[in-house]
């Protein structure tokens, strides 16, 4: 696929987005980190997931080369593919709570060592947080409606 093609199938899905997430606000938190972060010349996700990403992996790496195993090890020991601990090393890939547990397990860690100090900031800027108080009270809104329009009926 040629590079304009390439761009404009880009630009046509972020005027898409755009507009779905006019529609729908708050839902597309998420997503909107995720497209914004994608280079239109490439077309593919940048190197470091987030900066939490990146010093979770160093930390992992560290610890690795402390204790002299090489990916293929620590991927035997915690039973996370050697290629994903690659990733998470490097930043590329954010590891989920049950692959932090198994690394720290095989590096003799406590699995909070890996996390202490990331905070929700070090995971990239959103443009709207959408929080569980957020939820529940747009909930709550919503079930009042529905109560009212079964009593005006």
């Amino acid at each position: 696929m040629s590079a304009g093609k390439a761009l404009h199938i880009d630009e046509s899905i972020g005027r898409e987005f755009e507009s779905f997430a006019s529609r729908n606000g708050a839902a597309c938190a998420s997503a909107t980190w995720h497209l914004t972060h994608i280079s239109p010349q490439s077309g593919s996700v940048p190197k470091i997931h987030s900066d939490a990403a990146a010093e979770i992996g160093r930390r992992i790496r560290a610890r690795r080369h402390r204790l002299a195993l090489s990916l293929e090890d620590l991927g035997d020991l915690s039973g996370v593919s050697w290629t994903t601990v690659g990733k998470i090393e490097r930043g590329a890939q954010s590891p989920s709570a049950e692959t932090i547990v198994r690394l720290a397990h095989a590096l003799e860690l406590d699995a909070g060592e890996l996390l202490t100090g990331i905070s929700i900031e070090d995971y990239g800027r959103e443009e709207r947080r959408f929080t569980a108080r957020d939820f529940i009270s747009a909930q709550t809104v919503r079930a009042a409606r529905i109560v009212e329009a079964r009593r005006a009926r």
